[in-house]
C-alpha cells in the first residue's frame, strides 16, 4: 500500500483485515509519503535517466 495509509479512517481495522488475509509468515508493507520540497524529490524515472547519463559520460572514449 503506497501513499494511502494517511487517509485510512480505521487504521486498526485495516491492520486486522490485513492480518486475517495474509498467509502464515506473509508480509504487508506500508509506504507513506511525507512533505518535501519538490526540487528535492527524486523519482525512479529521473534516477535511472541520471544514472544512465553519468555512466555514459564516464565511459566515453575520445576519438
Amino acid at each position: 500500500m503506497a501513499n494511502t495509509f494517511h487517509g485510512v479512517p480505521d487504521k486498526t481495522g485495516l491492520a486486522r483485515a490485513v492480518h486475517t488475509a495474509l498467509k502464515p509468515l506473509g508480509r504487508f508493507a506500508i509506504v507513506n509519503w511525507y512533505r518535501r520540497p519538490r526540487e528535492n524529490t527524486t523519482t525512479p524515472q529521473y534516477s535511472r535517466r541520471h544514472e544512465h547519463h553519468s555512466i555514459a559520460n564516464e565511459h566515453h572514449e575520445p576519438r
